[in-house]
């Protein structure tokens, strides 16, 4: 377990080439939230000193109830940044927070009257700077945009129309992926290249696709792959071969018998392409009939190709509980998970467990 009994350490996201995490903690009842990163120790992949809050970024991180997200890592040649959600004059904008030296800098980066939130920064350590995808307007009828940390007053719409819906970056690259909510293409998915700000739908198969990432993927010879839960029921592994549209060239159903699937993620370690999930134990996506609690489990897939079996990828324990957004990191011989627990009646911990894969 990573977070202390007295704390809640709410969305940890972690940033596997520096072996660090940030969360936001909710310290005291009615307290500002404060945006905090940790290091991990690469042989354990526990806290490298105390209880993980090593380096405060910030404190008045808007709630989790408004931005569905937390603090959210970026990477550019220049180094590492956190950036979040926080309220100026009221209206929630993106802000970021870096070390210069051993001196914090925080700051805005979007501005004016109308709110920017909800960010994920990219990771891209070849890029000149950072750019955030985020919500512009209201969490109700706003649209996705990204901004550049250098021109925060410049909002890049992102066409076609995308509202309330994720976006991702590809690491490595400044491309996004996004879920076009166009009635006659709905659910599927949109790639964008920021650089020429060109756009192109890659799907157009059945289903909807909810959670979705790209990656550069070995099996492609470093080319991008993407993946999608498509229906909340089975993820698909989609690449460019040279068609109209993107070929499904793996589909994945819940291992251990589960009912669906969501938070896909991938990684790469050892030159093979794997992705993290959480998977429903019970019918109606995990959901326990007469409360609003959820009985899920992370495992590992394998999407080389070469049908490797399911991992456990939490702690392995049968007492019901939701486990959720798994975060990967790279330790000194095999590859750790970092997720978030919601245990039965409790307050949620963060947990860490130990794959093998190497």
């Amino acid at each position: 377990r990573l977070s202390t009994k007295w704390h809640v350490y709410l969305d940890p996201e972690v940033l596997c080439e520096f072996g660090m995490v940030t969360f936001f903690v909710n310290e005291d009842w009615g307290a500002p939230r404060r945006v905090w990163v940790g290091a991990l120790v690469p042989m354990t992949g526990l806290w490298r000193k105390g209880d993980g809050r090593d380096t405060l970024i910030d404190t008045g991180h808007s709630s989790l109830r408004f931005t569905n997200t937390g603090s959210e890592w970026a990477l550019d040649r220049n180094g590492w940044s956190v950036v979040y959600t926080k309220e100026v004059d009221g209206i929630p904008h993106m802000w970021r927070g870096y070390l210069d030296g051993k001196k914090v800098v925080a700051g805005p980066i979007t501005s004016g009257k109308t709110p920017a939130f909800g960010g994920v920064g990219s990771i891209n350590p070849n890029a000149d700077s950072t750019r955030i995808i985020a919500i512009s307007g209201a969490w109700d009828g706003g649209e996705k945009v990204w901004v550049d940390v250098k021109d925060g007053t410049r909002r890049h719409w992102i066409q076609p129309s995308i509202p309330q819906t994720d976006g991702r970056w590809i690491a490595g690259t400044n491309q996004l992926v996004a879920v076009i909510e166009e009635k006659e293409h709905s659910g599927q998915l949109l790639l964008l290249n920021t650089d020429t700000e060109k756009s192109k739908r890659i799907t157009d198969d059945h289903g909807r696709k909810g959670r979705f990432y790209g990656w550069l993927a070995p099996e492609a010879g470093g080319k991008v792959r993407v993946l999608a839960v498509r229906d909340k029921r089975e993820l698909v592994v989609y690449e460019d071969r040279g068609g109209e549209f993107w070929e499904a060239i793996q589909t994945h159903r819940p291992p251990n018998n589960g009912f669906g699937m969501s938070s896909p993620e991938p990684f790469v370690a050892g030159g093979r392409s794997y992705a993290s999930v959480s998977v429903a134990v019970l019918p109606t996506h995990g959901r326990r009939a007469g409360s609003g609690r959820r009985d899920t489990q992370i495992w590992i897939l394998d999407l080389s190709g070469k049908n490797e079996p399911p991992i456990r990828g939490d702690n392995g324990s049968p007492d019901p509980g939701h486990c959720s957004d798994a975060e990967i990191y790279f330790g000194a011989g095999q590859v750790f998970v970092v997720y978030t627990y919601h245990p039965p009646g409790g307050k949620v911990e963060v947990h860490r467990s130990a794959t093998g894969i190497r």
